[in-house]
């Protein structure tokens, strides 16, 4: 049965942690998303270069207003089911990696349903360098790229929980009740570059599909975006895995 108090628990931590991260990573997020709209290959210096010219510091905070509504809001209902889910699926006789396996898929589309139009929003607010009046119109709007949406979201949301919980299980020493925390940063890293690297092919598709409605070639420009994407995963990642620990021993 899934505790009351302990859905609210892990929804205020995470709200906590998502509102704390996004402010460090966004700029990443903006960075990656040019360049991956961009009909060349760009770095990204010269793309910071280029967003700080034309409007300082705010042009790389453009769009965050979806993502921060996406996120806090996400926070209440995501973190519940992280620590939930496997622990109502116990009575199904299911091992640890099966358990994080159907989480994940639940997880996703949860997350597919409820943000795609906001993340619709954010990426075209960060490519047209226009600010958008945040409404609920954004959910009549911004259906387009459902399908690869959910699609990434299900192979990261899915690489995530099992990796980590792959990874934990096997630093844990018999004697270990917890992980310390430089384990658990190793794991977040390990575990970032894992999900970038198989998920970076439907991230370019995520994009372009949500901004210019186009197909990706699979045999150019995969990884166009993913040492960016990588970076904030991991910042990202840490800070999930830490919590994640934290709450399953409470």
């Amino acid at each position: 049965m899934i505790n009351i108090q302990d859905s609210l628990n892990s929804s205020f931590w995470g709200v906590l942690r998502g509102l704390a991260v996004q402010p460090v990573v966004f700029p990443l997020g903006a960075i990656k998303v040019h360049q991956q709209l961009s009909k060349e290959p760009q770095n990204a210096a010269s793309i910071a270069k280029k967003l700080y010219q034309e409007g300082g510091f705010r042009r790389f905070y453009l769009g965050i207003s979806p993502e921060l509504v996406k996120v806090s809001t996400k926070q209440f209902w995501c973190w519940p089911m992280i620590t939930g889910v496997p622990r109502f699926l116990n009575r199904f006789r299911l091992n640890d990696i099966e358990k994080q396996l159907i989480t994940g898929l639940l997880v996703s589309t949860t997350d597919a349903l409820i943000a795609t139009s906001l993340e619709s929003r954010k990426v075209n607010t960060i490519s047209s360098g226009k600010s958008q009046k945040l409404s609920f119109k954004v959910y009549k709007e911004g259906w387009q790229g459902f399908g690869i949406h959910w699609t990434k979201l299900s192979v990261s949301w899915t690489a995530f929980l099992t990796a980590q919980q792959y990874l934990r299980s096997r630093a844990k020493s018999p004697t270990e009740t917890t992980l310390p925390l430089r384990k658990l940063a190793v794991i977040g890293t390990q575990v970032a570059i894992f999900v970038t690297v198989i998920s970076a092919p439907l991230d370019l598709a995520t994009t372009r599909k949500l901004v210019k409605n186009e197909k990706v070639s699979l045999s150019r420009h995969l990884f166009r975006g993913s040492p960016l994407n990588g970076l904030a995963l991991i910042i990202q990642n840490i800070t999930s895995v830490i919590l994640l620990d934290w709450l399953q021993q409470h």
